[in-house]
């Protein structure tokens, strides 16, 4: 496998982690800090086992960290690229939004006579 293929899947492998509401709910809410998986249960309103998995998805993915402390698994987000990425999908998304509303207001003015 060569190089480029490796981060090609990698990159795949992001988009897709961060591509689920759950998900991103997830990452927001490790923003100010650790939490652990019983924490975000009751935040997410999602079962144990559903949580479970999207944190797995995160955490192959190399966007979130984990820790045991005792019984309990912790969870914080890996580095501030990852809100960074975000907030350049977020341009990219009110960019478009822009695109469609100027598009709109071109189609609600009145013909020419």
């Amino acid at each position: 496998m060569t190089q480029s293929t490796v981060i090609s899947e990698l990159r795949i492998a992001i988009l897709k982690a961060l591509c689920d509401p759950v998900r991103l709910s997830i990452v927001y809410a490790l923003k100010d800090g650790e939490r652990c998986v019983c924490e975000l249960i009751p935040l997410l309103k999602r079962s144990q086992s559903t949580v479970s998995k999207d944190l797995d998805m995160l955490y192959r993915a190399g966007i979130l960290n984990r820790r045991i402390d005792g019984k309990r698994t912790i969870y914080s987000v890996t580095t501030e690229s990852v809100f960074k990425i975000l907030e350049e999908v977020d341009k990219i998304a009110m960019k478009t939004i822009s695109g469609y509303a100027k598009t709109y207001a071109e189609m609600e003015k009145p013909a020419p006579s």
